[in-house]
């Protein structure tokens, strides 16, 4: 079985209801953990949330906590638990900039200004990027491709982000440092691929999501569920932060594919 936690979450598990999603947390050394992390990052999040208006990431994270409880309707509810915890503190790590970013870079997708997207990658457990589409706003998870094969050139380097109802690809091109955007790995068990990402408690990556202003390489609870790429909460070098290569994107349910090329 799991290994029983030698510190406990951040909430008291003397009066947790048998069977639910928070005596699960209360057993298990690594939900335990991701717990106190996701404590932490949401308080930092909640000093950097200070002026927004309307005030919304107090009732939302009381949502996320219900769809956690929800778990019990998974065939694997421990996957479903952790994957919950891993994605939401991803979420708030990029939202609220607290972990080291890489960007903001701009694509054109065609010839009027609305197909203009600005993506910004952020240095979280899973990799995460911001895709800005005019008005709108995509929080999007790293899908695991799997690893560059040994010897291949940079410029076939790629990776695939997808959110509730978009993805987007990215592809070095030639002689691009790889950053954050095209480093790490998406850490999760349980998701294929992020396919069900829409299904997942708390509707983890929907579009429409905002409060994603702030400071780059904020400190506080920059990095607690671990950094991809190796890159620390300071921001990334320029070098690192080139992308030269094309994109592909999908923004919309049943939508195109547009074809889109570095704006710089």
């Amino acid at each position: 079985g799991d290994a029983a936690p030698t510190e406990g979450p951040s909430f008291p598990c003397t009066d947790v209801r048998p069977g639910s999603a928070e005596a699960m947390v209360c057993a298990d050394a690594e939900l335990a953990g991701l717990d106190r992390t996701l404590a932490e990052v949401y308080a930092a999040a909640r000093a950097r949330s200070a002026n927004e208006h309307p005030p919304f990431l107090r009732a939302e994270q009381r949502g996320w906590v219900k769809g956690r409880d929800e778990c019990w309707k998974s065939p694997d509810r421990r996957a479903c638990v952790r994957d919950a915890y891993v994605l939401r503190i991803a979420e708030l790590q990029a939202r609220y900039r607290l972990v080291a970013q890489d960007g903001p870079h701009r694509y054109v997708c065609g010839a009027s200004p609305a197909d203009e997207v600005v993506v910004t990658c952020f240095a979280t457990t899973p990799p995460t990027l911001v895709a800005e589409r005019g008005d709108q706003v995509s929080l999007m998870y790293r899908q695991d491709d799997g690893p560059v094969p040994a010897g291949r050139a940079p410029a076939a380097a790629s990776a695939t982000y997808r959110g509730r109802n978009e993805w987007l690809r990215l592809t070095a091109g030639a002689g691009d440092s790889v950053g954050l955007c095209l480093s790490g790995v998406s850490g999760l068990s349980g998701v294929s691929g992020l396919s069900g990402l829409a299904d997942l408690p708390g509707g983890a990556g929907a579009s429409g999501v905002s409060g994603a202003s702030g400071a780059a390489g904020a400190s506080g609870a920059a990095g607690a569920a671990g950094a991809a790429g190796g890159t620390g909460a300071t921001g990334m070098s320029a070098d690192a932060a080139v992308h030269g290569g094309e994109a592909v994107l999908v923004w919309g349910y049943q939508a195109p594919e547009l074809r889109c090329r570095p704006a710089d």
